[in-house]
């Protein structure tokens, strides 16, 4: 658990050095599952002081958010998998014209 609470941490705060690639909805709203690593108190800790509201999936029923799922899923599919990124501002740049 340790491990993913600090992968998930450390990817939240890449998200937000890159906060000027972020829409308001972003920066503002964060749906997850209700991992060990996204309920623990130093992440929720850390999105309290980002101002960031923290909604999840309800327990063993991950469909309440469906629409937003299929569409990662197409997201991944036709784009993400058959492109070749050359950086993180490359990959925001081009999906925010996807």
């Amino acid at each position: 658990m340790k491990i993913l609470l600090n992968l998930s941490i450390k990817m939240i705060g890449k998200v937000f050095s890159f906060r000027g690639y972020l829409t308001n909805f972003i920066k503002s709203s964060l749906h997850s599952d209700m991992g060990s690593q996204y309920t623990s108190i130093a992440y929720e800790g850390l999105l309290k002081r980002h101002l960031i509201r923290h909604s999840y999936s309800k327990q063993g029923y991950p469909y309440d958010n469906g629409p937003l799922e299929a569409f990662h899923s197409l997201l991944k599919r036709e784009f993400i998998f058959q492109t070749r990124f050359t950086s993180f501002e490359d990959l925001v740049l081009r999906v925010e014209n996807y």
